[in-house]
């Protein structure tokens, strides 16, 4: 799922921890509910809802001032509705939360690059794919998307910082798999709209015609390896419907993290990332001591010390030091 400390920004960490924390909320509410069903079939038999609520409550205890529990309808909550229904119901609403959280996340980077701006490149186009995918010629024809909100639209407004990709990731746009970053992105985000159209079909009511399309891409088009998961997230599909299970949403949910990531690393390698290490740099109390007595301890103060600003990779040495005494962050 990702380490949060390897992230910048704290917009980035905070959305990490919202995102997982919805995981670990989770599982122990599925495996209550599945306590319940276990308790409550036991007593199934009985005619009336009332003492089969009494029946259950008598094996498992409830706060007292949990009065909303205790007057349920354990049998028309649970019995009457498969588990497969009832966990996929919990998924669901992890889903709708977690979009909402990333796009909350979207937002707040917009916010931090071009505050006050009427104009949501970044919020916008951090959701959607930059190009659109023809699958009425053999092989599929890739062409620019027709809409100004797409990723690659954002990123002109994250201008590329020498120093901080030479610190960071010196071979980029290639990662430390030697896989194309900004073309890996790209499969994310034609992955990320599948879901988004079916969060706009659950939110409206409306089932989004393009969904098939986006499926097909996503099936057809998208690789597991560009998408840096086990499993390749989708939808479901049988007996000519879409649906989404609990088990879809935890590789959604997978997906959302490694997009935060990605976005994250995005920002700290620009000229804005730049400027933020700057501001940082010259709050901290390291920055403002006297060089150590030899370069290899200075190197490490300074490796300790962007590290715990969220950069864990930052490569120090004798160029690092020599930008930020320049830059007046960093003690000669």
């Amino acid at each position: 799922m990702g380490n949060k400390n390897s992230l910048f920004l704290a917009e980035s960490r905070d959305a990490h921890d919202r995102i997982t924390n919805l995981l670990i909320l989770t599982y122990p509410a599925l495996a209550g509910a599945w306590q319940f069903r276990h308790t409550t079939k036991h007593f199934a038999h009985l005619a009336n809802s009332v003492p089969v609520r009494d029946a259950v409550l008598s094996f498992i205890e409830f706060p007292t001032n949990e009065t909303a529990i205790r007057r349920m309808d354990l049998r028309e909550s649970v019995s009457n509705i498969t588990w497969q229904r009832q966990r996929d119901a919990v998924g669901e609403m992890m889903f709708l939360v977690s979009c909402s959280i990333f796009e909350n996340f979207t937002g707040a980077v917009q916010d931090m690059v071009v505050p006050g701006s009427s104009a949501r490149i970044i919020e916008k186009g951090f959701q959607f794919p930059s190009k659109a995918i023809d699958f009425n010629t053999t092989p599929p024809t890739f062409s620019p998307t027709p809409s100004q909100n797409h990723w690659r639209n954002a990123m002109t407004l994250l201008p590329p910082s020498p120093f901080m990709i030479s610190r960071t990731l010196p071979n980029f746009p290639l990662d430390t798999r030697n896989r194309n970053i900004h073309d890996d992105f790209e499969e994310k985000m034609q992955t990320y709209l599948l879901f988004k159209k079916f969060r706009n079909t659950i939110a409206h009511g409306e089932f989004d015609p393009k969904i098939p399309h986006s499926f097909r891409i996503v099936d057809e088009v998208v690789s597991k390896d560009a998408l840096g998961l086990r499993t390749k997230p989708s939808l479901s599909f049988a007996n000519s419907q879409y649906f989404l299970t609990f088990y879809n949403v935890v590789g959604f949910v997978g997906l959302l993290l490694l997009i935060i990531r990605d976005i994250d690393r995005f920002y700290t390698m620009s000229t804005a990332g730049e400027a933020e290490l700057l501001k940082r740099l010259a709050a901290q109390k390291d920055s403002k001591q006297s060089s150590a007595k030899t370069r290899a301890k200075e190197f490490g103060r300074l490796k300790r010390c962007v590290a715990s600003l969220g950069l864990p990779n930052f490569v120090a040495d004798q160029a690092a030091i020599d930008h930020l005494v320049a830059k007046r962050v960093w003690r000669p």
